[in-house]
């Protein structure tokens, strides 16, 4: 049996502004996590780790793409809904102490 994916991102893009003053914060995220996975963001500051990681825990919308945990779409839940499929798949460890 092949290993549900818990986290399925997809084509994500996630800008600020409009027009010339547009800021592309992320674009043409992929990613995808099986049960079990461990993953670290790792990257510098300002390249859109905090962003994602609002994302997936149902914090922030993406601009276009699909993000779905463990298998239901996030862009078709209310926010009560959101939250719960969040708070039963998600977690986070920041260690921005580290940097």
């Amino acid at each position: 049996m092949p290993a549900e994916n818990i986290v399925e991102v997809h084509h994500l893009k996630k800008s600020v502004g409009q027009g010339e003053h547009e800021l592309s914060i992320l674009t043409g995220v992929e990613l995808v996590v099986k049960r079990g996975e461990t993953i670290a963001l790792v990257g510098e500051s300002g390249s859109g780790k905090s962003t994602l990681l609002a994302i997936l825990a149902g914090l922030d919308d993406g601009s276009s793409g699909e993000v779905s945990l463990v298998g239901q779409p996030l862009h078709n839940m209310d926010e009560e809904a959101r939250g719960k499929v969040c708070a039963r798949s998600t977690s986070a460890l920041f260690f921005s102490h580290l940097c």
